[in-house]
């Protein structure tokens, strides 16, 4: 996966991820791992609201993932 960010992805991901469903953002910006978006979070700092965080359901690999807030990235 490239960990590269464009000024494009950048903007697209700063307007989307306080507001989009966690689902939903993990497939803006391409090629990135939930890793490299909660990093670039960080980074820009920003931060969710609990409703927008939780488990959903993969339905590639039939499984139920929790994830962990980003503010958890600093434990």
């Amino acid at each position: 996966m490239s960990s590269k960010w464009t000024k494009v992805e950048d903007e697209i991901f700063k307007e989307n991820f306080v507001t989009t469903k966690w689902e939903e953002l993990l497939k803006i910006p391409p090629n990135k791992t939930e890793k490299q978006i909660l990093s670039r979070a960080k980074k820009f700092g920003l931060k969710r609201e609990s409703e927008y965080l939780g488990y959903h359901y993969d339905s590639e690999k039939h499984a139920w993932w929790k994830h962990i807030k980003p503010t958890d990235l600093t434990k």
